[in-house]
This record gives structure tokens, C-alpha cells and sequence, in this order.
């Protein structure tokens, strides 16, 4: 998973963590209407107001207070459920970030060391082309190599120095790149 979509993924979960919370609160106060309306036609109203001996209007007001209490406890044990979940959400993209960042400073570990090998592969051939081309061109045998021959011989040699040099160039800026 790329840095990306684990954006994405915390932010899309961040939005359905704040949707649930009003889903919630929907359900809690539909559930509290509904227990209201139930102790009212079941008529255990009626005999909770026989033995409170209020007035029907702040009996009725006390029960749909104590019915909304319920339904904010249950709101409240609710919230504490999603933020658990929540938290552990975050620990587990906390963790995976962690793991990303190790697995970025493993691969940046690997192309360093590919960059030396690259180096180490381009140069070696090069410097001994460059040296037996020298040789030919300098006649430093003594074997008389026709002029032609150590033209050539000096070609190679000249255009072995400048692929030396874009070579070390091309790792000097690979390098400033990491």
C-alpha cells in the first residue's frame, strides 16, 4: 500500500467514524421515544403515577427524562466502544507507517548499494579499456603499430575518458539524489 491510499483509507475512516456517531445518536433518541411509548401503552405509566402521586404532566416529563438518560448512557458506552476501536485503528496505521518508513530506509539501503556496485562494474572494464587502448596508441611495446592503428588506439582511448566522466557524473548526481 502506497502513502496515498493510506491517506485515503484514514480519512475515509475518519468520515464513517463521525457518520456512526450520528447514526447513533439517531437510534438512541428513537429508542428512547419508543421506550417512552411503550411504558405508555403498557400502562406501567399509569401505575408508577398512582405511586409517585404527581401531577400526570411532570410524571410524564420525569419518565421521558429517565428514558433519555438511558438512551445517553447507552450513547455514552457506545462512544467509549467506537473510540477503543478507534484507538486501535490509529495504533494499527501508527504500525504500518513504521513499517513503511523501515521498508523505504531498507530499499533507500539497497540502492546506495547498488550505486557503489554500479560504479565499482562501469569502472573497472572502462579503466581497462582505457589502458590497453593507451598502450596501443603510445606503441609502448614496441611492436610498430601502423599510425592508422594508433589513431583508432587514441580514439578509444579519448572516448573511454569522456564515458568515465559522464559515468562519475551520473553517480555523483544519483547520490545527491538520495
Amino acid at each position: 500500500m502506497n502513502m496515498n491510499e493510506w491517506i485515503d483509507r484514514v480519512g475515509m475512516r475518519r468520515v464513517a467514524f463521525a457518520k456512526g456517531e450520528m447514526r447513533d445518536l439517531s437510534a438512541i433518541l428513537v429508542a428512547s421515544v419508543l421506550f417512552f411509548a411503550l411504558l405508555e401503552i403498557s400502562g406501567a405509566c399509569e401505575m408508577l403515577l398512582a405511586m409517585t402521586r404527581t401531577t400526570p404532566a411532570v410524571f410524564h416529563l420525569l419518565v421521558f427524562a429517565a428514558s433519555g438518560s438511558f438512551g445517553l448512557l447507552l450513547l455514552a458506552w457506545l462512544h467509549r466502544r467506537r473510540m477503543a476501536r478507534h484507538a486501535r485503528y490509529e495504533a494499527r496505521a501508527r504500525s504500518e507507517k513504521e513499517r513503511m518508513r523501515e521498508s523505504i530506509t531498507r530499499a533507500e539501503a539497497g540502492c546506495r548499494a547498488s550505486i557503489a556496485s554500479l560504479g565499482h562494474d562501469l569502472r573497472t572494464p572502462l579503466n581497462a579499456i582505457i589502458g590497453y587502448s593507451e598502450i596501443i596508441a603510445d606503441d609502448e611495446l614496441g611492436l610498430g603499430m601502423p599510425k592508422a592503428y594508433r589513431e583508432y588506439a587514441r580514439h578509444v582511448s579519448n572516448a573511454g575518458h569522456d564515458l568515465g566522466h559522464m559515468v562519475q557524473d551520473l553517480l555523483n548526481s544519483l547520490q545527491e539524489f538520495q
